[in-house]
Order: C-alpha cells, then sequence, then structure tokens
C-alpha cells in the first residue's frame, strides 16, 4: 500500500506518526467526518486498519489540503486535548529518560499555586533555573482529568510568526503554551507575539496563557527588556527556586532516589537526568547561564 503513495503523501504520514492530532490536523479538509469516524486520534495510526483507511483518504485529499496539513505540522509542537497530550510533546527530554516520568516531586508553593491561578483563569509565567521543573509542573496540571477537553495550542518557536490569528485554532477552552518564551521573543517578526498576546489577553478571549522563561540573566533579560509592561501585567509569576539542601532527605525518601552530590545542581531535573543528557542541555545554555550554574 505505501509504495502505491505519493511523496507528498509519505512525508505527511512521516509527520503523523510523530504527532498525536491527527483531528485537529485534518479538521479544515473535506474528508473530516469520514475519518473522524474511525475512532480514538492518539493510537488510531497503530490500528492497521485504521491505518489504511487514513492513506486512502489522505491519496484522496487535494493539493491543497495535503498542504494544509503538512503547514500545520510545522507550525505547531502539538495541537489537541490536554487528554490526548504525550509527555514527548511536551517534556524534552521524556524520550530520553522515561523513568523519570514515574516520579514527581511535588511542590505545594508551585503546584497549587499554578492550579490556584490557572482556575482563576489567569494568564501564568512560571519562571525558574534549566532543570527546575518548569514544564513539567505544566505536564503535571494539564494531565488532571478536570482539564481533560481543553485545547492546547502549542506551536514552534522557529514559526510562531507563521501564525495569522489564534481564533483559526481555537475551540471553547484553550491554553496557548509558549515553552522558554524568550525563544518566541528572539523568533518574533513585525510584533506578531505582541499581538498574538493582546489577542489572548482580551477579555472576550477564550484562550489562557501559560509560558515559562528561565531565570538566566540573557533569557530573562530578552522578556523583561521586548514584552512591554503593559502585557507583563497580565502574567501571574511564578517563580521556582533552587532546591535548598535540607531538603534532599525527603525528595529521595519521597522519590526512592539517591541524589548524587556530583550531578546535582539543586534543580529537581538533574537529580533525574543522565550525566551525558545533562552535559547536551548544558551545551545548549548560555555562557551567562553557564556562569551562574
Amino acid at each position: 500500500m505505501e509504495e502505491a503513495l505519493s511523496a507528498k503523501v509519505k512525508s505527511i504520514l512521516r509527520i503523523l506518526d510523530n504527532r498525536p492530532f491527527l483531528e485537529t490536523l485534518i479538521k479544515n479538509t473535506s474528508k473530516q467526518n469520514e475519518i473522524s469516524s474511525q475512532g480514538n486520534y492518539s493510537n488510531i495510526l497503530q490500528d492497521v486498519n485504521a491505518r489504511t483507511i487514513i492513506i486512502n483518504n489522505l491519496n484522496r485529499l487535494t493539493d491543497n489540503e495535503l498542504n494544509e496539513i503538512k503547514y500545520l505540522s510545522e507550525i505547531f509542537k502539538y495541537i489537541g486535548t490536554a487528554k490526548d497530550l504525550k509527555a514527548e510533546n511536551i517534556l524534552e527530554n521524556a524520550r530520553l529518560n522515561k523513568k523519570s516520568l514515574k516520579k514527581y516531586y511535588r511542590r505545594n508553593f508551585v503546584d497549587d499555586n499554578l492550579e490556584f491561578n490557572f482556575k482563576k483563569e489567569k494568564h501564568i509565567i512560571i519562571v525558574g533555573q534549566s532543570l527546575a521543573g518548569k514544564t513539567r509542573a505544566v505536564y503535571e496540571l494539564l494531565k488532571k482529568d478536570e482539564f481533560a477537553d481543553y485545547n492546547i495550542i502549542f506551536p514552534y518557536s522557529t514559526a510562531f510568526a507563521e501564525i495569522e490569528s489564534l481564533e483559526k485554532y481555537t475551540k471553547n477552552k484553550n491554553i496557548l503554551f509558549l515553552d522558554d518564551i524568550d525563544d518566541y521573543i528572539l523568533y518574533n517578526k513585525d510584533n506578531k507575539l505582541e499581538k498574538i498576546l493582546q489577542q489572548a489577553f482580551n477579555a472576550n478571549s477564550d484562550t489562557q496563557i501559560i509560558a515559562t522563561c528561565k531565570t538566566g540573566i540573557d533569557e530573562f533579560a530578552v522578556y523583561d527588556e521586548k514584552i512591554s509592561q503593559k502585557l507583563k501585567e497580565n502574567f501571574t509569576e511564578i517563580f521556582i527556586p533552587k532546591i535548598d539542601d535540607t531538603d534532599i532527605p525527603k525528595i529521595e525518601k519521597q522519590l526512592n532516589i539517591s541524589i548524587k552530590d556530583a550531578d546535582f545542581d539543586h534543580n529537581i531535573g538533574s537529580a533525574f537526568l543522565e550525566l551525558d543528557v545533562m552535559t547536551e542541555r548544558y551545551k545548549k545554555l548560555s555562557e551567562t547561564e553557564k556562569n551562574i550554574l
């Protein structure tokens, strides 16, 4: 079957194989009803019969429809319900270290504050060092049953400027997730980020923003200097501090792990990442942040 596919359809299938939001990708196609009758989109590509139906339908899509699917897949790292969200869609190291996903160090002053403000429909920015647990805290929030039907919009920072309007991708309850907001600022064009933020901040908007930002001088300075004070006032800031030495025994007992001094930088993520993974992440840091660490 796949040998008969066009090169364009093969490229689309490779994209879909790595993303569990097929329904959203095809929502604007003429085959929406036909494909959407096939079942659960997060697992559908694992079913041979369902996959054959999808391949046949993809073959019948017009070039414009295929281009729309490809366009959306290049803009968004994830777009779909919180229920279908997988760890690898949002956590950078989920594929590398799956064991760490089974352990989560819950800090009430972070997690309770995050959930409280989210339920109050606040726009939130979580600030902390690399591996402080910013993105993991967001993931744990979104996987709560009560938020299962929320629509998650997680664009690539490099493609964010291509988004014309949030309205095209929103439903009733939406979360625009901007992980490392300084990256989105760096790739900002024609004030697109400010325009999108303003759309979400509008009183009539159904979209809440959850953003993260590293406390490295370079990264936070980008956010602090490039985003106007008027826009920043819409954010509720949640800060994640480094872990104190006195908390280490409690963490070891709670998570059943042994924290090695040589690998632990007092950010919770470093307690789980293997040394080679930490080294790769360290290489990606700015010189200023390396000096801080």
